[in-house]
């Protein structure tokens, strides 16, 4: 049996402090190695829920690339294409609402592109419109509009009825409007005035 003179030999000493050193210096790398499985399983409790939107968004790719180009068809319906230059654009647009006004029965009188503006992603095309005729023909001209594709929007309208000799006559309007449509992107799409 070993007393304790013995252990305070040198060389038990140093076995001793080797072994204390092993032992430590084991226990320290258990430590941090848990500390580091503690982090890499946080981590990972972090990952799934973005690999789990990830892995669905994946699955459903195709439908979303689907809705896209639907989207994009919509969109391109209701506004001018980006390829366009905005003054082609506004001259057409013009044009458009002119032969609107004047199918419908109205009689335009003037008409002027007024100046962009960029907003959003888009070019706000806008025009001023003076128009007279009857109430009936304006009514015709906004049921023509709402189904115009592009889509023609009415910024502010006046309306001021016309003086009539008879009553049986129908209602005569003179019409001030400001029209606008977007054009998506749209080349030379700074603040343009005409």
């Amino acid at each position: 049996m070993l007393n304790k003179a013995t252990w305070r030999k040198p060389e038990y000493m140093v076995v001793g402090a080797t072994l204390g050193i092993i032992v430590i210096a084991v226990l320290y790398l258990m430590i941090v190695l848990l500390l580091k499985w503690q982090q890499y399983d946080a981590q990972i409790d972090d990952i799934e829920p973005k690999y789990a939107r990830l892995a669905g968004l994946v699955q459903s790719e195709s439908q979303l690339r689907a809705l896209e180009r639907e989207g994009r068809e919509s969109l391109e319906s209701l506004v001018y294409g980006a390829s366009e230059n905005t003054n082609a654009v506004a001259t057409k647009l013009q044009q458009q609402a002119r032969n609107i006004f004047s199918t419908a029965g109205l009689d335009v009188s003037a008409s002027q592109i007024s100046r962009s503006k960029q907003r959003d992603g888009f070019v706000q095309i806008n025009i001023a419109l003076n128009a007279d005729g009857s109430l009936d023909a304006l009514t015709q001209a906004f049921s023509e509009m709402e189904r115009a594709r592009p889509k023609i929007f009415v910024s502010k309208i006046i309306v001021q009825p016309k003086r009539r000799r008879n009553t049986n006559e129908p209602q005569f309007v003179e019409v001030r409007a400001q029209l606008r449509s977007l054009q998506a992107g749209g080349q030379g799409a700074e603040e343009q005035s005409y």
